[in-house]
């Protein structure tokens, strides 16, 4: 049975893969019924930010349902894939984001993948190298306060997008989905 997808609509990201019981049935039109007002994803603790895990709720506007082929590696590394869209409409066939490697796990990224930076006035998300093509942004900031999830791009030739923010010190989440690259859930702490 073809698995149901939950992806983010401006860069195609799959967040969320859903078991489907009973008939094959299409996705349904929106993405609520799936996951309410939001999908939280968690941004957990590490060696260099210790501590409870930090919610990322992205809005339920901003995700699209779609029932998609099999992958391996896709319900253990669902941010390592992307929906193919054409024409507006989701295609059954998923596509390997780069660095293309499923097997590295959820937690940590392959070498050579967007970064992110935070800062007290600021959050950087940086590509390896710059872009050919200007590429759409979804990002999510949770932390002392959640921020409203916001839709960039990161302009052809560049490979840093920096988005004016007023972090207060503590501990904070990214998510930072840039187009045709693996998703990336950051964790940090200012002081």
């Amino acid at each position: 049975m073809r698995p149901l997808v939950v992806y983010a609509g401006h860069t195609a990201h799959v967040l969320a893969v859903l078991a489907r019981t009973g008939p094959e049935q299409l996705a349904p039109d929106s993405a609520e019924p799936l996951v309410g007002d939001a999908l939280t994803l968690w941004a957990g603790g590490s060696d260099e930010a210790p501590g409870d895990p930090v919610p990322l709720p992205v809005p339920a506007g901003d995700l699209v349902p779609a029932v998609v082929e099999e992958q391996p590696g896709l319900l253990t590394v669902p941010l390592a894939f992307g929906v193919q869209v054409i024409g507006g409409e989701a295609g059954p066939d998923l596509r390997l984001l780069q660095p293309g490697d499923p097997d590295g796990g959820p937690l940590i990224p392959p070498a050579g993948n967007v970064t992110v930076t935070l800062a007290a006035d600021r959050v950087v998300v940086t590509l390896p190298a710059p872009t050919t093509v200007a590429l759409p942004v979804l990002l999510v900031v949770g932390g002392e306060r959640t921020r409203p999830a916001v839709r960039d791009q990161i302009d052809q030739g560049a490979s840093v997008k920096e988005f004016r923010m007023n972090l207060e010190p503590g501990t904070y989440g990214v998510l930072a989905l840039v187009a045709s690259w693996r998703g990336v859930i950051h964790r940090g702490v200012l002081s």
